[in-house]
């Protein structure tokens, strides 16, 4: 289905119009003046389309025909149907779409806007959005000085509980320790303390850098 922007003028090509006998002639000679042609709004009764100027015959059969902002007044589906003798009748659907949802849907120009009402089932909050951003989302760390042995060391992560991080994949990507990888097994918040399930070849050096996965 085509689209159309709500309460802006727009000029469709309709066609192509075929011969009523062979259905394959294209009808090039056709005079489809405003009164042929036929709108209906969301299903409503079908009306003349409101801006005055006939249609133009491109090449082929396609006609090409202005519409002005009251024909396109009623975001939904604007069905175009003309029928004129000797042609087969023609009907064509476009979806109407409001400013925002066109431009980020065809001219790729915005933003849509979500509500987000349910996390996990629960009444969307800042905290619990939070909390689900930080389970399912590639931390960085930053090794810090202090603990620093195969299997635990001292990091810059804070705000994050225990929970969260738990179970995640730890995978270091500067270092001597560079591309190895384990699960995160425990997580002290005081300090950013991280252990690992299975120790690293060997111990992490203050500096190295590294990520939790989900």
């Amino acid at each position: 289905m085509r689209a159309l922007k709500a309460t802006v003028a727009a000029t469709i090509v309709l066609g192509p119009f075929l011969d009523a006998t062979d259905g394959v002639t294209p009808e090039t000679g056709l005079s489809i003046a405003q009164a042929d042609v036929r709108l209906s709004k969301n299903a409503g009764a079908f009306a003349q389309k409101n801006d005055a100027t006939s249609c133009t015959h491109m090449e082929n059969g396609y006609y090409s025909c202005p519409l002005n902002t009251t024909d396109t007044n009623a975001a939904g589906i604007l069905s175009v149907a003309v029928n004129k003798a000797g042609a087969i009748p023609w009907r064509g659907d476009y979806g109407v779409l409001a400013g925002t949802p066109y431009n980020a849907i065809v001219l790729g120009t915005d933003y849509l806007g979500i509500d987000l009402l349910r996390i996990n089932g629960l009444t969307a909050t800042v905290g619990r959005l939070a909390a689900f951003l930080a389970q399912h989302s590639v931390i960085q760390f930053t090794v810090a000085a202090g603990t620093l042995t195969d299997r635990r060391f001292t990091t810059d992560l804070t705000g994050y509980s225990a929970d969260q991080l738990r179970k995640r994949k730890v995978v270091m990507i500067t270092g001597t320790r560079q591309g190895e990888t384990s699960l995160l097994s425990a997580y002290v918040a005081t300090g950013g303390d991280v252990s690992i399930a299975v120790p690293f070849s060997g111990a992490v050096s203050a500096g190295d850098t590294g990520i939790l996965l989900p």
